[in-house]
């Protein structure tokens, strides 16, 4: 595992010349002043509750500012803090401010399934693999693969909502194949109370789902 600075830093911090010239492009403008130091997860968190495995920026509210979304892990069992054994990922949002600071958002243990609990998927993979991505401003998109009854891909996607200041869950989307045959998907629409079951409509109550709501174990 990499010291946490220095996978912050790979994320997020520019070479030199290419920072100055941001400088120079952003002077006087409403955009934020380059960063000296990369955020660090330790500001807001124990580094011995959770580790940062993976990282994507891009603008998450509504400010156009390029905001971070992490995935943590969970290195050891933490006495304290039982509820989250080893294993345990959880989901980090920091957002950036003007003046080139953080302000720190959500963090969402079990979002994402445990990387410990399951079996594998096959041979020394390991279960509950997952993509991160911020397709477009204010889209989140996190997806994962993991097996326990059966094997499961799951992809959520949630986004900004500026009047609440805070993120939704706006459609899910499951495949099941099942360990002696078969398989099945549905997709959901929160927002439009709408879902297809193997390609058939139906319509369901639409629900307003906060991101901390959302729990891989629901999946």
């Amino acid at each position: 595992m990499k010291l946490i600075s220095g996978l912050l830093c790979a994320a997020c911090m520019l070479p030199s010349a290419v920072a100055a010239q941001a400088a120079d492009d952003t002077a006087g403008s409403e955009y934020p002043v380059p960063l000296d130091q990369p955020p660090l997860v330790d500001d807001w968190l124990p580094h011995s509750w959770w580790r940062p495995i993976d990282i994507v920026s891009g603008p998450i509210d509504a400010d156009a500012f390029d905001d971070m979304v992490l995935v943590l892990e969970r290195p050891e069992d933490a006495p304290e803090d039982a509820d989250w054994p080893r294993g345990s990922r959880a989901l980090f949002i920091l957002f950036r401010d003007p003046a080139g600071g953080w302000r720190r958002g959500p963090l969402v243990p079990g979002l994402l399934p445990c990387a410990t609990c399951m079996g594998t998927l096959s041979g020394i993979t390991e279960s509950a693999i997952f993509d991160l991505a911020i397709p477009q401003p204010g889209i989140l998109e996190i997806a994962w693969v993991h097996r326990r009854y059966s094997t499961k891909a799951v992809r959520l996607r949630l986004g900004w909502q500026e009047q609440w200041r805070h993120m939704i869950l706006l459609t899910d989307d499951v495949s099941v194949i099942n360990p002696f045959g078969g398989r099945s998907r549905v997709r959901r629409d929160y927002r439009r109370g709408m879902m297809w079951v193997d390609g058939q409509p139906k319509s369901m109550r639409p629900e307003y789902i906060r991101v901390e709501q959302v729990s891989a174990d629901a999946y």
